[in-house]
């Protein structure tokens, strides 16, 4: 018999914390970048449209530095000022979830995804995978795509980014998503599950 219970998400205190100063709009990528995470195909779509790239900064948060094989693509087309690596804790992270314009998830495999809900807990719009566990946790409230499908990957970040309508929607069913996952109710559950089993 299985029984699931949710993780839950906590807003970490950033307020008056500007982890990125440039006054452009971004897009913004949080983890590593192993191959299932798709970062060179949202790479090369940002680098292959100017209407995303002249708007919009590309920051990637957390993992490692860029390495070999991105750093050659990004200084091949001069873009070193438009996709920066930001490193940092919680309070660097919340702070770019809240100016983020989205975050694009692409990842094809996760066992839960902290940061989709942490990115609509904060006001980010999310386009995510619809693979793996992120359809379950983002529900209807992400744009879900095949990450396969680089044309997906350009059409989503085209509606979130340049529709206003599109981008609100997403907002406000993402704040309504992430409110059905907390510790609160984790606690609750786990204590009910353990009540249930003793007796």
């Amino acid at each position: 018999k299985v029984s699931v219970i949710y993780h839950g998400v906590s807003p970490i205190d950033s307020a008056n914390y500007n982890a990125y100063s440039n006054k452009k709009p971004y897009i913004l990528y949080v983890g590593q970048r192993n191959w299932y995470k798709n970062f060179f195909k949202l790479l090369s779509v940002y680098i292959q449209n100017n209407a995303i790239h002249s708007e919009f900064d590309l920051i990637c948060f957390g993992g490692s530095e860029f390495n070999d094989p991105e750093t050659k693509i990004i200084n091949a087309y001069n873009f070193s000022d438009k996709v920066i690596h930001i490193k940092g804790g919680d309070s660097v992270l919340n702070s770019l979830y809240k100016g983020a314009s989205v975050l694009a998830y692409l990842s094809t495999y996760e066992g839960f995804g902290f940061p989709v809900l942490e990115a609509m807990m904060l006001n980010c719009p999310v386009i995510c995978s619809k693979f793996s566990s992120l359809p379950e946790v983002a529900g209807n409230a992400a744009c879900l795509i095949d990450t396969s499908n680089e044309q997906e990957i350009v059409n989503s970040l085209n509606d979130v980014l340049f529709n206003n309508s599109v981008k609100q929607n997403l907002i406000e069913k993402g704040k309504e998503q992430a409110g059905k996952f907390t510790w609160q109710n984790c606690a609750n559950k786990t204590h009910a599950l353990y009540t249930q089993l003793l007796n």
